[in-house]
């Protein structure tokens, strides 16, 4: 009877697997105890007490002494945030040296910030303007950046790159602490089919910038440019000439047979003559 009880016994133990520096918001008791017929269940409470915002994580592993393949491991992971009083505390957004400081839930007390782009061609990337995110705060941040383009269904591409000359879409980047990062505004107007006819658009644009350690809070603002449609339309702006060489016999100079390409020039103006 005595052996019997024994192998109904499971001793376990808890000990934690990953070591922080932040290890001190997670206790756990009990750590270590037995499971047995007239105690077949064991209550473990994790007990968790931040003292800084941001991520925290941490790992355990709970061992079977009566059978050491019996292994568990469990992972535990807690996000802090702040309040939207304090998103200034954690980061701030920049443009042309100025603050972007406007919520959505302030207006209309504060008007939204505005980037102005001024006059743009259809079908071209706009790329001289940018805005800079500081990370004020002692800790890594992740942030996100979204339009509202996808909801407009508009044509419209907006994109937020590292370069100005290469757009390499940004959508999501976390920033080390007390660091600046810039970020260049792509802006590539088009117009939808019912739009085709007028001549320029007027489009404005928004933009949310948030920032996972600050919660119910966006930096806003808006992006505004008027949309023109060139007079003189090009049915390319490219073009690639291929062909074979033909060796001559006088020298070691290659010939190449005639060749040709079309290029087509379109008045887009319904009422304006083209001249070129």
């Amino acid at each position: 009877e005595e052996t019997e009880e024994k192998e109904k016994t499971i001793p376990f133990k808890i000990d934690p697997v990953t070591v922080t520096q932040d290890e001190d918001w997670l206790s756990i008791q009990p750590q270590e105890g037995d499971i047995t017929k007239d105690h077949p269940r064991a209550t473990v409470v994790l007990s968790m007490q931040p003292t800084q915002v941001g991520l925290h994580h941490r790992h355990f592993g709970i061992s079977n002494g009566a059978n050491p393949r019996d292994y568990k491991l469990v992972r535990v992971s807690l996000t802090v945030v702040d309040g939207p009083s304090e998103a200034h505390k954690y980061f701030q957004v920049f443009s042309d040296g100025q603050r972007l400081i406007s919520d959505p839930s302030s207006r209309p007390k504060t008007p939204m910030a505005l980037i102005d782009m001024g006059e743009v061609y259809v079908d071209r990337n706009y790329s001289d303007r940018s805005i800079t995110i500081r990370n004020c705060s002692a800790r890594s941040l992740e942030f996100v950046l979204r339009s509202d383009l996808s909801s407009l269904n508009d044509l419209t591409e907006l994109h937020f790159s590292y370069s100005r000359t290469t757009l390499k879409r940004v959508t999501s980047l976390v920033m080390d602490p007390q660091s600046d990062l810039q970020l260049h505004l792509h802006l590539i107007p088009r117009l939808a089919e019912g739009e085709k006819e007028k001549s320029e658009e007027t489009k404005s644009i928004q933009v949310h910038i948030s920032c996972s350690a600050v919660q119910d809070f966006v930096c806003a603002f808006e992006v505004r440019a008027k949309f023109r449609r060139p007079q003189m339309r090009l049915s390319g702006s490219t073009f690639r000439f291929v062909g074979s060489g033909i060796p001559t016999s006088s020298d070691d100079r290659l010939g190449f047979g005639s060749s040709s390409l079309t290029l087509s020039l379109s008045n887009g103006s319904p009422r304006l003559p083209l001249q070129y």
